[in-house]
């Protein structure tokens, strides 16, 4: 288990989350990277849904934002998918 360091942008829609992942431009320094999140929540999301205009100028994107220190297990690791 880890804690997220910082507010985390998340998208339900696996297009718009590889294309944050994947951006035209990479510097040779950078790993492009892709987080899978499964949310299993008993009370709430800790974070906030971002898919109203009154939140967010592009609620098509379907973003969540998980707040800082949201508890996150890591279940695997794969490397050069």
């Amino acid at each position: 288990m880890i804690m997220l360091p910082q507010a985390t942008s998340c998208s339900k829609d696996p297009l718009v989350a590889l294309d944050f992942a994947m951006p035209e431009w990479i510097k040779d320094n950078q790993t492009p990277t892709l987080f899978v999140f499964a949310c299993q929540n008993y009370k709430m999301i800790q974070g906030m849904t971002m898919n109203n205009e009154a939140y967010t100028s592009y609620p098509v994107e379907d973003e969540y934002l998980l707040m800082e220190g949201c508890n996150v297990y890591i279940l695997s690791i794969e490397k050069n998918v």
